[in-house]
């Protein structure tokens, strides 16, 4: 049966992929993103990266931050919304706490569906 069968595969396996590595340094997926030009990182960092010393203010957005407090009035938050539109997620805060991260996507889903916050009685 199957136990039988679990060592010639797996020599098989082993062989192929050691062929594969002589034939060629990439994988069969490095090269399907390569054929369809999609972008990947290296396994090494660009050496002129390497010689810099970068600082976060060389990474982050130049833009305000902007926190959401863990209860936050509808109006308010449309107000954030349409001022902030290429704000991608806001970081919630309990106080001075981080709670976490949520998408504008989720807000506006949230505020789309107003009746999930409201009761039959309201």
């Amino acid at each position: 049966g199957l136990p039988y069968l679990m060592a010639p595969l797996l020599l098989a396996n082993i062989s192929a992929r050691s062929v594969a590595n002589k034939l060629s340094k990439s994988s069969i997926y490095e090269k399907l993103l390569e054929l369809k030009d999609i972008p990947f990182l290296e396994e090494e960092s660009p050496k002129a990266l390497t010689h810099r010393m970068l600082h976060a203010r060389d990474i982050l957005s130049s833009r305000p931050l902007v926190k959401l407090p863990s209860e936050v009035e509808v109006a308010h938050l449309v107000q954030i919304l349409k001022g902030y539109s290429s704000h991608g997620q806001f970081p919630v805060l309990h106080g001075e706490q981080f709670i976490g991260m949520i998408s504008q996507s989720d807000l506006l889903v949230l505020l789309a569906h107003k009746g999930l916050f409201y009761s039959a009685a309201d």
